[in-house]
């Protein structure tokens, strides 16, 4: 088949293709509507080859019987759905797409007095299992443009709400188990006006730079509030950065999980930590105001902001746009408390559970925080939801969260700290941790695999 005939096929494409310079300029936004006509035309040539060349072997008879129903392009139409099904199902167990599930699911087609995509709508309708498998099949399509080459499976990014909320229980378990040690921990979260986010989702200099400023700051708190801190003395943090909001929308934050005070090696090649103390809304607006007024001047360098507009957001009321909380805090006893934390930190964009549907198309995405302009809810078409998702994929090959301070991992403090994280171990006393020698960090570390509550 040839693109000429498929566009024959499609007279709604048209009047829009006679122009082609203004098609290919075009942006077919799901607000507007409107299918990518470029895109669907190259799936019917995707199916059409495969046809071709009956592959998976079986597929050519299967699709011959299915348009001797439904008409060339109708079949073409259900080959689309089946493609789409296949994936899908693939995603949801975790499974490799096998080319037998998508000949099968023709072949059903083919038999039924109905086609596919009309026995999904009348699924849809009935309830529940229709909504969470047409969402489900509408995050799917999402997370097919960052599947890996060989696996159909949503591991690589993050949106698929089973990977995601999967990888969130087993981060949290791990931090807490061998990692943050059983003492007093602060949750440090950073907003940055709307002018600089775009800055830090699209550019990770500047990303980091900012994560490096709003550390510092807090070590420059943390300090002076720990009695018997030297200058020497470090932090330890878990970063995760976040990229979207209550709403699935894109909204690029920071939350720091730090221990409450600060370390220093002692003559024992041990770590002592010094608790902080004293740390109220005061000291907190001060760090806001190193982090306003640090951020501005390196956005200023860089060329972001012109000198009018950083100062505008310099002297702006109510922080300027600028956010620092620093309010919950966990006590080394409350464990539990910490892993939900932790979780709160490592947690996807989407969960499954939140869209429901209003017959016959509209999504409501509900959330339980206030998003912007104060609205706990959303209502979205499937292929708005798309948009949204879509644009919540995060980069490729970069961490979720960060370690800062004495957990980062080549830190000489990393090993004593750690070491009594877990939940095995005796209750640590408030101000002091002891190291751990050779032998008892290779018996600590078997101990560790035995015990793991997540299966790595």
């Amino acid at each position: 088949m040839k693109a000429a005939d498929l566009i024959l096929q499609h007279p709604e494409y048209h009047a829009l293709l006679e122009d082609p310079a203004t098609a290919i300029e075009h942006e077919f936004s799901p607000e507007s509507g409107q299918m990518n006509p470029f895109l669907h035309l190259s799936l019917h040539l995707t199916v059409a080859e495969q046809v071709s060349i009956d592959q998976p072997p079986g597929l050519r008879s299967a699709y011959q019987t299915l348009r001797s129903r439904v008409g060339d392009h109708e079949g073409a139409h259900a080959l689309l759905e089946c493609l789409d099904e296949t994936i899908w199902r693939a995603e949801r167990h975790g499974q490799a797409m096998g080319a037998n599930a998508d000949l099968e699911c023709v072949r059903r087609a083919a038999a039924s007095s109905a086609a596919p995509w009309q026995r999904t709508a009348a699924a849809a309708r009935r309830g529940a299992a229709g909504q969470c498998r047409r969402i489900g099949r509408a995050v799917a399509a999402v997370i097919q443009g960052c599947l890996n080459s060989q696996h159909y499976s949503g591991k690589c990014r993050g949106v698929c709400p089973s990977c995601t909320t999967r990888r969130m229980v087993e981060t949290a378990a791990h931090l807490a188990d061998h990692v943050i040690a059983r003492l007093p921990v602060r949750q440090w979260v950073l907003s940055v006006p709307t002018r600089l986010r775009d800055y830090l989702e699209h550019d990770p200099a500047v990303l980091n730079v900012a994560l490096h400023i709003f550390l510092t700051a807090i070590e420059r708190v943390l300090r002076p509030h720990s009695p018997g801190a030297s200058a020497a003395s470090r932090p330890g943090a878990v970063i995760f950065i976040h990229r979207f909001g209550a709403l699935l929308n894109t909204h690029l934050h920071f939350h720091c999980i730090v221990v409450d005070g600060v370390f220093e090696g002692d003559a024992q090649d041990g770590a002592v930590l010094h608790p902080a103390s004293g740390l109220d809304a005061s000291a907190i607006g001060k760090a806001q105001a190193v982090v306003r007024r640090r951020l501005l001047r390196a956005a200023l360098r860089r060329g972001l902001l012109s000198a009018d507009d950083a100062q505008v957001m310099a002297e702006g009321g109510d922080g300027g746009g600028f956010s620092v909380d620093a309010q919950l805090r966990i006590e080394a006893r409350e464990r539990d408390g910490l892993e939900r934390l932790l979780r709160y930190g490592s947690r996807p964009a989407f969960a499954l559970e939140r869209p429901r549907e209003i017959d016959p198309d509209p999504l409501v995405h509900e959330s339980v925080k206030r998003g912007p302009g104060g609205s706990v809810s959303l209502m979205l078409t499937p292929m708005q939801l798309l948009d949204r998702l879509a644009a919540l994929i995060p980069p490729p090959s970069k961490h979720r969260h960060r370690y800062h301070g004495v957990l980062a991992p080549n830190l000489p403090l990393r090993e004593a700290v750690t070491a009594r994280a877990h939940p095995t171990e005796r209750a640590v006393a408030p101000t002091r941790i002891e190291s751990l020698r050779p032998h008892a960090a290779a018996a600590e570390s078997l101990h560790r695999q035995a015990d793991q509550r997540i299966a790595w």
